[in-house]
């Protein structure tokens, strides 16, 4: 490795691996982010396509044991909102202490007929979540939003395993070079 002319080689294939490696990492991360936030929507929209038609017969007296049932069942927070943005039963939470839920812009678009999805981090259970929010009705009551939410904590274990392959990738690569 005495020859200038290597050691140049050497740094100049070292740099571009590094640059083009970087980058894939930034891209990778960036489409699988996104990739699994779109499947977990999916899911909370399919999920809230099997509950709409339950919640619609169920009695105001068991909203508690409801959505403590079917977040069991459906492995997702869920959260009834009446049409002024009070919570009406929640699955992992007192609803009583909550907060009045009206300007979550989830429960905004949904109570204006919408389906209404955000990505924000929960004060209530301190862990960063996708909302689903759905208008839905309950027997004698309209205007309710029934809204789901799962934690993003597969999106992170995804891009570290994205990452870790971009390690590997990395130091086959370096050893190439060298």
């Amino acid at each position: 490795m005495g020859s200038p002319i290597r050691r140049k080689l050497l740094l100049t294939s070292l740099l571009l691996i590094l640059v083009a490696l970087g980058s894939a990492d930034i891209l990778l991360n960036r489409y699988t982010a996104a990739r699994e936030l779109e499947r977990a929507q999916h899911e909370l929209e399919s999920q809230t396509r099997l509950l709409l038609p339950t919640l619609a017969t169920t009695d105001s007296s068991t909203l508690a044991d409801w959505t403590r049932r079917v977040a069991g069942e459906s492995r997702s927070r869920v959260t009834l909102i009446d049409r002024n943005g009070v919570v009406m039963a929640d699955s992992q939470y007192d609803f009583a202490a909550m907060d009045n839920h009206g300007g979550r812009p989830e429960v905004r678009q949904a109570l204006a007929g919408q389906t209404g999805i955000a990505v924000r981090h929960s004060a209530t259970l301190d862990v960063d979540l996708c909302y689903l929010a759905v208008p839905a009705s309950l027997p004698g009551k309209p205007g309710v939003v029934l809204r789901l939410a799962v934690p993003l904590s597969q999106i992170h274990v995804a891009m570290v395993e994205i990452r870790w392959l971009i390690l590997q990738a990395s130091a086959i690569a370096m050893m190439a070079a060298a």
